[in-house]
Order: C-alpha cells, then structure tokens, then sequence
C-alpha cells in the first residue's frame, strides 16, 4: 500500500524528459545485491505442516546495457521444516494420526530481467520477471520444478555505489523481500 501511494505521489510529479539516446548513450551498469525473502506464500499456506520456514536467502548480478533495462541471474536457497500430519486407519476400526517430520530444501537459479520506470537520483521504481529452475532436495531426492516470478513493483533507495530494495514477487515462490545492492 505504502509503495502504491509512493508511486501515485511520484507520477504527479513533473518528469523532466531525457532525449531516449542522450539518456542510453554510453550507459553501462552493473551491480550485485543480496535479499532475504520474509514472508513467503508457500509457508503462508501450508502453515498446518510447516514448522519452521528459513525464507529465501538470494544473491544475483545484474547487468544494465541502457539506463531502464537490467538483465541478470539470481540463485537462492529456502528451506522448510516441519510434520505430514494424516489420519491412518488400522484394523479393528481404530482411526489414529500420524506424524511424519520433514525437512525440503530448494535451490532456485533464474535469469532476470529489469524495467525501471522511475528513476530519480536517490531511488527508482521497477517492475521485471525471473523465470528458471527450481531443485527441490527431500527425503534424498532431487527433483526440478519451473520457477517463474513476475515483480509488479520493487523499490530501490540510496546513493553513489550502495543502495537497498524491497520488492513483491508473484508467482511460483511468491515473496515480499528486502536486500542491499552494490553498484559498480
């Protein structure tokens, strides 16, 4: 609510308009950055069998050609703790549950790409998408699974080379995270 307000204060704004060339003409960025995912909606929804959710723990690279566009890659890790609960049914009618515990670990690899679509000097507004794999690691079994994020909104605030980011993911590991990125 709080980034929609922002950008609803930012759009009315006047923008000073940049020549699209002069704006890209020997642009080049790169950075990498660091995020932890507090709250994500696997856990949010499967809070019966989970105990214990680590988060998402990531570090990327990005790599910007022209003043509004990153491209990158991103490898996190999560883990979930916790016990399959069922009901097993035994001879003689006798109904009792079963407690199973559990541990999943996940590593995720995507590549990533950026738009910002408001750029001041002390902070921007993003939007972009991550779609990769996902390995799954339980019960010593290894698995893959898609793994793609749309970013309807990340925030970015700091100045010269070290900048922090909050940003909403959607999608097969829908996340809010909050992280730290260095410019070079």
């Amino acid at each position: 609510m709080i980034i929609a307000l922002a950008s609803a204060v930012l759009f009315a704004m006047p923008v000073v308009a940049e020549e699209p060339e002069e704006a890209d003409r020997d642009y080049c960025s790169q950075s990498v950055y660091a995020g932890y995912s507090v709250m994500n909606a696997y856990a949010i929804f499967n809070r019966d069998d989970i105990n214990d959710f680590s988060g998402i723990l990531s570090v990327g690279y990005e790599y910007r050609p022209l003043k509004k566009l990153g491209v990158g890659v991103d490898v996190g890790w999560m883990s979930n703790v916790g016990k399959h609960r069922r009901q097993v049914d035994y001879p003689g009618g006798v109904s009792m549950p079963e407690i199973n515990p559990f541990r999943t670990d996940y590593l995720l690899i995507s590549a990533n790409l950026r738009g910002i679509w408001v750029d001041r000097p002390h902070f921007s507004f993003y939007s972009g998408v991550r779609a990769g794999v996902t390995l799954k690691l339980e019960d010593k079994a290894c698995s893959t699974e898609p793994n793609l994020q749309v970013v309807p909104v990340g925030l970015e605030a700091g100045a010269g080379h070290i900048g922090a980011f909050a940003e909403l993911a959607l999608g097969s590991t829908s996340n809010l995270s909050f992280g730290i990125r260095f410019h070079f």
